[in-house]
Formats: structure tokens, C-alpha cells, sequence
């Protein structure tokens, strides 16, 4: 029988003895995680502080190179090499006073080239209001007194429960509703109006209305 030359490569925590040239290198490992985690928050007037941890593990003889950070797409740090892996603790502070989002990213090179971790993305947003009122809204405190939710812009389907104007609050920027349906799956845009004020879209009913437990799709 012919020998047969084999590299021992670490595969899920075992050794698997691998012949020479019948597998395509290993590039080395590289993770991103943070805390808090990735997702949807309110914007606020501090800056909001990210606790990110990259860990790199080598997979071949060939050892690892510098290690960066990416915010964006774009490399907002370096790290020194670590030839074998290590693990990299950053604190990033954001700017979360306007709605923005900031997607970090990890990469770390060996002599063959350079291997990206996941994604995170934190998006920053002004709160979304909805609920009943026995007026129409005119200022930003009476608009918190209604049910507040942190969520970034798409369809909105919320529910209502008693009686009085119907009211959904949402970031300007995001536009115009083109539809609203009511618990049957009716178009009930025409019932509605809206006005803005301060940073926020307004929507109303026209006339106050009994609601009883339904939900209403808000669509863009």
C-alpha cells in the first residue's frame, strides 16, 4: 500500500489527518460579539457604548496577521497580530442622538488572505406612538402619553381598544402611509389625516370611533 501524507487539522475540536493538497486552506477563524446585543434603540443625547469582543483561532501553519475592526465597511481600528488567535476586547461609543445605524464587522489576515466574522448592526430610531385620545394631539407631551414602542421603519400593525381618535406616531422621515386597513382588511386611508410636529408624523382618524380590541395595518 503507498503512504500517504497527511495534515492534521483540528476539525470541531478533533485532529482528522487530511492528505496533502487535497484540501483548499483554512483560513483563520474570526468572531464578533457585543453587548449590549445588536438591534433596534432609542435614540438618546449620550453616546451609546458598545462592549465588542473579537476572538481569532488559527486553523493552519500559516500563523495570523494584524486584526481589524470595521465599522460600516470601512476599517475604523487595528489590532496587533496574535499569532495563534486571541481575543480582543473594544468599548466603542456611538453617537445615538439622531437616528443612525452602525454596522461593525471583524477581519484578520494570514499569508493567503483575510477572513471576515459576522456582522452586528445597531440601528438608533425615535419611538413609534400609537393608542387613543378624546383630542386631537397638538404637542410632543401629549403624544407620550400614548403606548410607546422602539422599533425601525416598516409596516406597523397596532392595536386599539376603546373609545376615541385613533393616533399613530411615527418618525417624519420615513414619509406618507400609503394604506391603512382597518379589522376586516378594509382601506381606511381616507379616514385618517395627518400633521407633524416637532420630529414626528402625526396620523389621526377624522372622528372619534369605538374601537373594539382591533388591530389596524399601517403601511408605507
Amino acid at each position: 500500500m503507498k503512504d500517504v501524507l497527511l495534515h492534521v487539522y483540528k476539525i470541531n475540536g478533533a485532529n482528522v489527518g487530511i492528505p496533502v493538497g487535497s484540501v483548499p486552506h483554512l483560513y483563520p477563524q474570526v468572531s464578533l460579539t457585543g453587548i449590549p446585543g445588536q438591534g433596534v434603540y432609542e435614540i438618546d443625547s449620550s453616546p451609546f457604548q458598545i462592549n465588542l469582543t473579537i476572538e481569532t483561532v488559527r486553523q493552519s501553519e500559516d500563523i495570523i496577521g494584524e486584526v481589524s475592526l470595521y465599522r460600516d465597511g470601512v476599517v475604523s481600528s487595528v489590532y496587533p497580530a496574535e499569532a495563534s488567535g486571541s481575543t480582543y476586547d473594544i468599548s466603542v461609543l456611538t453617537d445615538a442622538s439622531v437616528p443612525v445605524s452602525a454596522v461593525f464587522q471583524a477581519g484578520c489576515f494570514d499569508a493567503k488572505g483575510e477572513s471576515r466574522s459576522n456582522t452586528l448592526k445597531y440601528t438608533f430610531v425615535r419611538p413609534v406612538y400609537h393608542g387613543l385620545l378624546q383630542s386631537i394631539p397638538t404637542t410632543q407631551m401629549v403624544i407620550e402619553t400614548l403606548t410607546k414602542t422602539i422599533e425601525d421603519k416598516h409596516n406597523f400593525t397596532k392595536p386599539f381598544n376603546g373609545s376615541g381618535y385613533g393616533v399613530l406616531v411615527y418618525d417624519k422621515s420615513y414619509g406618507e402611509l400609503r394604506s391603512i386597513r382597518d379589522a376586516n382588511n378594509f382601506e381606511n386611508i381616507g379616514a385618517w389625516t395627518f400633521t407633524e410636529i416637532g420630529d414626528f408624523r402625526v396620523y389621526h382618524s377624522l372622528n372619534m370611533a369605538m374601537y373594539p380590541n382591533v388591530n389596524y395595518l399601517f403601511c408605507f
